[in-house]
């Protein structure tokens, strides 16, 4: 894999803003589809965006701190329209124990 930066203006593609707890669990977000793997690195409060996403489903997947004692979770089928926030539910980390 070779990492890319993309640019993007402010009006083109859709957006998934969200938010994960607890957020301290969290090491990062990746957002893919078919073509594309994107990650974001969320806030001290857990929240996180995805901007100037094509057009499709994506697949998120909340990767936690390998040090924390949570589950990595993936939630399926998020529609990203141009023009449009999609805002998924708040994503509860798991406990590995539970």
């Amino acid at each position: 894999m070779q990492p890319v930066i993309r640019t993007y203006a402010e009006t083109f593609g859709g957006s998934l803003k969200g938010a994960v707890i607890p957020p301290d669990a969290v090491a990062y977000v990746q957002s893919t589809n078919e073509t594309d793997t994107l990650i974001s690195l969320p806030e001290t409060d857990g929240k996180f965006l995805f901007a100037g996403l094509h057009e499709g489903s994506y697949d998120l997947t909340v990767i936690a701190d390998m040090l924390s004692e949570y589950a990595e979770t993936t939630i399926v089928d998020i529609a990203a329209e141009n023009a449009i926030v999609a805002y998924p539910d708040t994503i509860r980390l798991i406990p590995l124990n539970q």
